[in-house]
C-alpha cells in the first residue's frame, strides 16, 4: 500500500526497492509486475486485512472457493517464515502467482466448457440452451398445428431449439406445415393423429415420446346451449377435455422416467368466464383448465410443469365460423345477439393479438427453467379478466353484469 502512495507521490523520480541489496536499484517494468504479484498474493492471504474487506472483514471467516477473493498459489518462503516471501527473480513467483489467482477466473473455467463436435463452444441446433436450464435436446407434440396458432407455435418452438413434432389430421395438411417450416428456415416433423382417436394417440406418444406436450387442438363452436344435440357436445368435450388429458396421460409416464416434463395446456379466457352462445365451448374449457390446475399439483414432485395459456382474441378460424353462425341462425329468436356478438368482434379486433405473439408465449411457457403455472396473452384479456375479477365477488354486481350482457346481446 505504502509503495503504490510513493509511485503515485514521486512519478519524477525512480522508485527504489525496497528489497534491494546495497540500494538504488531502480524498477523497471518486470520487477513492476513481480511486485504486484507479491501484494495480490498478501492480499488473498490475509483478505480480512485488505482493505475492500471492509469493517467486517476480520469477522468473516475463512474464505469459500470461488468467493471475492480466490487463494493463489503460495510463493517459495524463506526459512520457515510465515507470512514473508522471497524475492521474486525473473520467472518463478510472479507467474506463478499470476496462473493462481488468474487461472481460476479464465483458463479453468474455460476448461471445464465443453465443447462441439466441430470444435467450437456452443452446440448443434437440437442440444443448445433451453431458457434458464442446461444444455438438452428436447422433443415436443404440438396437437392441432395444420394452421394459425398451432403452425406459428411448431415454427416458434423450432426456432428455440426443439424437436418439434405437429400433428395434423390429413396428408395436405402436413405437407402445408413443412413448406411453411423450409420458407421459415426451420426443420420440424409432422405426424398424423386426431386427437379424439385413442388408440391412435397412445401409438403417436410411444413413437415420439415428446419431453413436452403442447394441446392446442380444438375449434370454437357458436351455438345456443340446448340448440347442440348430445353428439355435437360429445365431441366438443372430446377435443377440448378428454383428448388433451388423455395424450397427457400416455406422455407422463415417459416425462417421469427421465425427471423432467411439461404440458402446455391451450386455453382461452373462455376457460374464466362466460358468454351467452358459446356454452359448450366454455364448458370444455373450464373443465380443461380445473383438470389441469389439478394434475400440476399432482406432478409437482416428479419435475414435470402443468401450464395454462390463456389468450385473448386473435387473428384464427374464428372469424370465419362466427360470420357463419349469423348465416345459420338468421331468422331465428337468436339472430340478433349473433350479429351484435359479430359486431362486437369488428370493435375489439384492433386490441387483438397476432398468432406469432400468442405462440412465443407458448414456446416461453415450454422452454423456460420455471414457468408460471398460466400466461395471459393478449391486451383484451388483460382488460377482461380485470374487470371480471374487479366484479366476480358482488353478487349485485353480478346480477347487474348479466342484464348488462343481456340488453347488449338482445337476449
Amino acid at each position: 500500500m505504502q509503495r503504490h502512495r510513493l509511485e503515485r507521490a514521486r512519478p519524477a523520480q525512480a522508485a527504489v526497492c525496497p528489497r534491494a541489496e546495497g540500494g538504488g536499484v531502480s524498477f523497471d517494468g518486470d520487477h513492476r509486475r513481480r511486485l504486484r504479484a507479491v501484494h495480490r498474493w498478501h492480499e488473498l492471504r490475509r483478505p480480512d486485512r485488505h482493505r475492500r474487506a471492509g469493517r467486517s472483514g476480520r469477522a468473516a471467516g475463512p474464505v469459500r472457493p470461488g468467493g471475492r477473493h480466490r487463494r493463489a498459489v503460495e510463493p517459495p518462503v524463506e526459512g520457515g517464515g510465515r507470512g514473508r516471501a522471497a524475492a521474486p527473480d525473473a520467472g518463478s513467483a510472479g507467474r506463478a502467482l499470476r496462473r493462481g489467482w488468474r487461472g481460476e477466473r479464465g483458463r479453468g473455467r474455460r476448461a471445464q466448457g465443453a465443447r462441439s463436435a466441430t470444435g467450437r463452444g456452443g452446440s448443434c441446433g437440437r442440444c443448445r440452451r433451453i431458457r434458464g436450464g442446461s444444455r438438452v435436446s428436447r422433443t415436443a407434440l404440438v396437437t392441432g398445428a395444420n394452421s394459425g396458432l398451432g403452425l406459428a407455435t411448431v415454427l416458434a418452438l423450432a426456432r428455440a431449439g426443439v424437436d418439434t413434432v405437429g400433428s395434423v389430421r390429413t396428408a395436405a395438411k402436413a405437407e402445408a406445415v413443412l413448406a411453411a417450416a423450409d420458407a421459415a428456415g426451420v426443420e420440424v416433423r409432422t405426424v398424423l393423429l386426431d386427437v379424439t382417436d385413442a388408440a391412435g394417440g397412445k401409438d403417436v406418444i410411444e413413437r415420439i415420446r415428446p419431453d413436452i406436450l403442447v394441446n392446442n387442438a380444438g375449434g370454437t363452436a357458436f351455438a345456443p346451449v340446448l340448440d347442440v344435440s348430445e353428439e355435437d357436445a360429445r365431441h366438443q368435450l372430446e377435443t377440448a377435455l378428454f383428448g388433451p388429458m388423455r395424450l397427457a396421460r400416455f406422455a407422463v409416464p415417459h416425462m417421469r422416467e427421465r425427471g423432467w416434463g411439461r404440458v402446455v395446456q391451450i386455453s382461452s379466457l373462455a376457460g374464466r368466464i362466460t358468454y351467452p352462445l358459446l356454452g359448450w365451448y366454455q364448458a370444455g374449457k373450464h373443465a380443461l383448465e380445473a383438470a389441469s390446475g389439478a394434475l400440476r399439483v399432482e406432478l409437482a414432485g416428479a419435475g414435470i410443469d402443468v401450464v395454462v395459456v390463456s389468450p385473448g382474441g386473435f387473428r384464427s378460424g374464428a372469424t370465419e365460423e362466427m360470420a357463419d353462425a349469423v348465416e345459420r341462425h338468421r331468422g331465428t329468436a337468436f339472430a340478433t345477439a349473433f350479429r351484435r356478438m359479430d359486431l362486437g368482434f369488428s370493435i375489439m379486433k384492433p386490441l387483438w393479438s397476432e398468432p406469432e405473439t400468442v405462440a412465443d408465449t407458448i414456446a416461453l411457457a415450454a422452454t423456460t427453467k420455471s414457468p408460471r403455472s398460466r400466461y395471459v396473452v393478449g391486451v383484451d384479456a388483460h382488460l377482461t379478466l380485470l374487470v371480471h375479477q374487479a366484479t366476480e365477488p358482488f353478487a349485485m354486481v353480478r346480477a347487474l353484469k348479466e342484464g348488462v350482457v343481456r340488453r347488449v346481446t338482445g337476449l
